[in-house]
């Protein structure tokens, strides 16, 4: 372990700079590591685990808020070390035993307490740097099965050193673990098919279904991506009546304040979040504490678009929230629109809180209206073919495929035979009592249009069995409603303002 490991110093998170590089022996590391700085703010010194690029092909990039900066991902040749934040509960558990093998050092940090007694950082040691064009590739094998922070991803990120927050009533921790370097081929071969950590996962359903999630018809738990309420101003203080009171106490606390009002929104939102005026909450609210403009004074407003060159608040939150991928819009550049136009209403005063529709999903709606104008294509080839059978299994496939983790089937069954029904009267001319065994010859089969649908869009449905009692049950209320032509669809009321939801027996599938 003589051999030297580079890593960059800085005077803290606004060092901006890559001209101070130490290379340590991995003891020498150990040994710096050690002590914590008893400390009673977060802004310290800090280091970046990298080998940076040659002199003459460090790039400045300009910031958001002004000047420009070093610490951007293109400045960087290698990975040196490998830094894990372990911020969650039981994740240091995983870590521990997946790099028990290995030689690395554990430390606490400043955000440990006796609140959260498990705030830690690991540090491993590599046999040789890792080239940036390699990084990607090696910490998503890293963190396949492990719950830490993204964040670590990316290259050009900047960690505290060692300190404990002089307010904490418990005392910092410091682990040494000896092995052996960590190999680039012993990272890929982490690489974990299935995920993360099945205790993990575990854990997390638990927190879903505890946040309201709820049981799609493929078995599987998701997370329902709630509409907001509304997008102004009144509407944001409403939901983040915590973080703005906490502001109110501590009207410095900007970026604070800021992180907490981005995560719970988008955490709760997803795609329906809006950072155009998620952006004009956080400048308004910081100004209506006596707080300076964000545009004009610190970091808080380049740190929601872009954390020195890395991702900043916004974007971390989208990959935090639970979503497969993060929305395409969101780049350094939309979000420094949404920037601007905070900034021009922070100026002008003429706070607007209107958001941009162009990026907000349509809402999938499940009236008759709804359903009917999402399969015009089906509808034309029934009048063309007469086939009814294909025309179920194409307005089942094509609702599975739009929506495959809420498709409302029981409203999609009654779409079906109101249409079977109205096809027969006008095309074949059907008495009521032969319409009735046409439509009853649908229902009875339910199992081949389940299986035709699954044909097509197998993939999306995870329990097929599951799924075909869906289709029987969403088919047979169809059936059901269409024998009175009384027809129940999304947002409809009786007169008497009782939805079929509260009135329906045990017989009837809820139409959700």
């Amino acid at each position: 372990m003589t051999a030297k490991i580079p890593f960059i110093t800085l005077d803290g998170q606004r060092d901006t700079t890559l001209n101070k590089t130490r290379d340590f022996t991995w003891n020498d590391i150990v040994s710096f590591f050690k002590d914590h700085l008893p400390s009673d703010v977060k802004e310290v010194e800090g280091f970046m685990p990298v080998v940076p690029v040659a002199d003459d092909k460090i790039i400045d990039q300009p910031r958001p808020s002004g000047g420009t900066s070093q610490r951007v991902d293109a400045n960087i040749a290698a990975i040196s070390m490998l830094v894990l934040d372990l911020d969650e509960e039981g994740a240091y558990d995983i870590a521990k035993e997946k790099f028990a093998a290995y030689d690395h050092l554990v430390y606490s940090t400043f955000s440990h307490n006796e609140n959260a007694p498990y705030k830690l950082r690991m540090m491993l040691r590599l046999d040789q740097p890792i080239p940036i064009k390699e990084w990607e590739e090696c910490f998503h094998a890293l963190v396949s099965d492990l719950p830490s922070d993204i964040q670590c991803g990316n290259p050009s990120r900047f960690y505290y050193y060692p300190t404990v927050n002089t307010a904490s009533t418990i005392p910092p921790v410091f682990i040494e673990n000896k092995g052996i370097a960590l190999t680039k081929d012993d990272i890929l071969g982490m690489h974990n098919e299935q995920g993360m950590n099945a205790e993990w996962v575990k854990e997390q359903e638990k927190r879903k279904k505890m946040a309201g999630g709820i049981r799609d018809y493929r078995g599987e738990y998701h997370s329902v991506a709630q509409r907001p309420k509304g997008y102004s101003y009144e509407d944001y203080i409403e939901r983040h009546a915590k973080p703005l009171e906490d502001l109110r106490r501590y009207p410095s606390a900007r970026h604070k304040f800021a992180a907490a009002v981005t995560m719970s929104e988008i955490a709760r939102f997803k795609e329906h979040a809006d950072p155009k005026t998620l952006i004009e909450f956080v400048m308004r609210a910081c100004e209506d504490v006596g707080q300076p403009p964000l545009y004009s004074s610190g970091d808080t407003l380049a740190e929601l678009i872009d954390t020195y060159g890395n991702k900043g608040l916004i974007f971390s939150a989208y990959l935090k929230s639970g979503m497969e991928k993060c929305p395409n819009h969101i780049n350094r550049q939309y979000l420094q629109q949404c920037a601007n136009a905070g900034t021009a209403a922070s100026k002008s005063k003429n706070w607007s809180f209107e958001p941009d529709k162009n990026y907000l999903p349509q809402e999938m709606t499940y009236d008759y209206a709804g359903i009917r104008s999402r399969n015009l294509p089906a509808m034309k080839s029934l009048m063309e073919n007469g086939n009814i059978i294909d025309f179920c299994t194409n307005v089942l496939a094509n609702e599975v495929s739009i929506n495959p983790e809420g498709a409302k089937l029981s409203f999609v069954g009654q779409f079906i035979f109101k249409t079977a029904a109205s096809y027969y009267e006008k095309q074949h001319g059907l008495a009521d009592a032969t319409k009735t065994r046409a439509l009853n010859a649908i229902a009875d089969k339910s199992d081949t249009i389940a299986n035709e649908v699954l044909a097509k869009v197998g993939n999306a449905v995870k329990d097929h069995q599951q799924f075909k009692g869906f289709v029987d049950m969403a088919l047979g209320f169809g059936m059901k409603t269409s024998m009175n032509n009384e027809f129940v669809f999304e947002g409809f009321r009786k007169q008497n303002n009782r939805s079929y939801a509260n009135r329906r027996d045990d017989n009837t599938p809820s139409p959700s």
